[in-house]
């Protein structure tokens, strides 16, 4: 036996104990790392590894001596708690949604001031991606963020350090204000009413705030709506002193027709974002803004190029990504002649001749959608060296964020549904003849789950026999390779008998169910099929009869996840390992299941 042979080998024993222990975790919610070593006969070690590999999937989390799924949460994700003193918080939604709309007030060139509080450390994090700024700021934190990025100069406002050791005050005399020019002033109020006008509860911040709106070309107040109506103990401005408040969509009328009657003062409402990633800001920032068609805050691909190297240009569902991608490129600032789009064809050679183009093109960013995973270790090698970021799209690429979809997710929603099929229209599961799983094992793991979770669901319901009527061929995504693998097992197949049929596409199951027709097997009574594809070819298949239901794979908006994510990368900032368009399973009557 080679040594390769001896890899491959390797390769798939760990599969098969990553789809085990996840469909273990689908029945018992918990596994612990010691009968998982006597189930499989490997040493702990052994499983050690798996879990970690699950892990960095972010299928499971690790708990001491075992591992857990990682539970399915929607969009919206709640608030960071306060502490127990309520005085240390993270910065919650609002902060997050004021600090991205004060990040779209400011260019290249402007002097800004941000005071210590929370809305202004977000904005301070997401000004570190930004270059020719000057920043004066009363905050030792967030001068100590801005201070360490090149292009951003920082001056703080020196004095007295407060007790928290996060402000500093000083005497106005002191400042060297008088040789500077603020352009933009950016600061939270404690409350605000209309004799008093914004308010601060520390003496020392008003006096600083004071200051610096006199000498600000615009000052922009953040303010809570629930804080309207309130003061505190030392006002700081009057209504009409400043640009603009930036507020919550919950602001109150009257505050809204106050600041309306005010000359000259705007009211900026923001909604809370659809989505709350604290350790991906400048990626949540984004996905916002594509997900409202909005200018990416920042023009983030201004001057940068970027390559796309599409799966297969010819596909519908490919051609409606390249859509998306294009739109989302230039609502990201990227400029037309700065944008490459290559067609990988499902070619692992053209895959890499389109690499090293790329390269040789100068890009600063690429989106690459290759499903050949041999391939993908040779491409991010090739990026690697030529220090090139990359977001992988429905493949994994080593070291590079995946963007596309959650493919265990799929495989289970198609798999409960299949379950509800077996009993309800093939008479249950003792009369199925065999479960045709047309896979892409060379896509790796990640594409693998589509199929090996839709056999997990059966094993759920019916136990570890269902592996006994599992038939698995190499069909890949491609109408010919399905079919020419579909001809080849169809004669071994009973001409009356009853089978469950799943597919990695709509390609795939158009060549499968085409073979099976040619062999006098198919009949739509005592199939259960099941496909993946995006409307227009799931509402086809739906109307010839070919499938029962069908995953629905929004392939419009693989660019608003995508180009969100490469900005971010772009930038130098966090993005999240797996970044995952929403899925739902359609079914004929029109209705969606989403999963839990």
């Amino acid at each position: 036996m080679t040594a390769v042979m001896k890899v491959d080998e390797q390769i798939r024993g760990q599969d098969h104990r990553l789809q085990k222990i996840l469909f273990l975790l689908k029945k018992r919610g918990r596994v612990s790392v010691s009968e998982l070593g006597v189930l499989f006969g490997v040493s702990q070690v052994t499983v050690r590894a798996d879990l970690s590999e699950l892990e960095r999937q972010g299928l499971v989390m690790r708990k001491y001596g075992g591992a857990a799924l990682v539970p399915l949460v929607s969009a919206d994700i709640a608030s960071p708690p306060v502490e127990s003193d309520g005085t240390h918080r993270s910065p919650d939604v609002e902060s997050h949604a004021f600090a991205r709309l004060a990040f779209g007030l400011i260019v290249r060139g402007d002097v800004v001031f941000l005071d210590s509080s929370e809305e202004s450390g977000v904005l301070a994090d997401l000004l570190k991606y930004s270059s020719e700024l000057t920043v004066i700021t009363t905050s030792l934190e967030y001068a100590s963020i801005l201070a360490r990025r090149p292009g951003i100069v920082v001056y703080m406002i020196g004095g007295r350090v407060s007790a928290d050791d996060s402000t500093s005050f000083a005497d106005v005399g002191d400042w060297p204000f008088p040789s500077l020019h603020l352009t933009k002033a950016f600061m939270a109020a404690w409350g605000a009413t209309e004799n008093e006008g914004f308010t601060d509860h520390r003496s020392e911040d008003a006096s600083v705030k004071r200051a610096v709106i006199s000498r600000a070309g615009a000052s922009y107040i953040f303010l809570r709506s629930g804080r309207w109506g309130t003061k505190s103990l030392s006002t700081f401005a009057a209504l009409d002193a400043v640009e603009a408040v930036i507020t919550d969509a919950d602001a109150p009328a009257a505050m809204s027709e106050l600041l309306e009657k005010t000359n000259g003062v705007a009211l900026i409402k923001a909604s809370a974002p659809k989505a709350h990633y604290p350790a991906y800001t400048l990626f949540a920032v984004y996905r916002a803004n594509a997900d409202e068609g909005l200018t990416y805050e920042g023009s983030p691909g201004r001057g940068k190029r970027i390559a796309f190297a599409n799966g297969k240009r010819s596909e519908h569902f490919c051609r409606r990504v390249e859509e998306g991608i294009l739109r989302n490129v230039e609502l990201a600032g990227f400029n037309s002649k700065d944008i490459l789009v290559l067609d990988n064809d499902y070619n692992p050679e053209h895959a890499l001749a389109n690499t090293n183009e790329i390269i040789a093109w100068g890009a600063d960013v690429v989106i690459m959608f290759n499903t050949d995973l041999r391939a993908n270790n040779q491409i991010a090698e090739l990026f690697r060296k030529a220090s090139i970021p990359v977001v992988s799209m429905d493949g994994s690429i080593p070291s590079a964020p995946f963007v596309g979809a959650n493919n265990w997710r799929i495989g289970s929603l198609a798999g409960d549904y299949a379950k509800e099929l077996i009993q309800s229209k093939l008479g249950g599961w003792d009369r199925v003849d065999g479960v045709l799983l047309v896979e892409m094992s060379a896509a790796g793991e990640l594409v693998l789950f589509r199929t090996e979770a839709f056999a997990a669901s059966l094993e759920a319901a019916w136990g570890d026999g269902v592996e006994e009527k599992i038939i698995r061929i190499e069909g890949g995504n491609q109408y010919g390779t399905a079919r020419a693998v579909m001809s080849a097992l169809a004669p071994s197949l009973k001409k009356d008998g009853r089978y469950v049929l799943s597919t990695i596409n709509t390609e795939a199951m158009e060549g499968a169910v085409e073979a099976l027709k040619m062999a006098g097997v198919w009949s739509p009574d005592r199939f259960v099929s099941i496909s993946n594809g995006f409307a227009a070819s799931v509402r086809d298949q739906m109307a010839s009869g070919i499938v029962d239901a069908s995953i629905l794979l929004p392939a419009e908006l693989y660019g608003s996840h995508a180009i969100p994510a490469a900005c971010a990368v772009l930038s130098g900032a966090a993005v999240p390992p797996y970044v995952y368009v929403d899925v739902s399973l359609v079914l004929p009557d029109g209705a969606e299941r989403r999963g839990s």
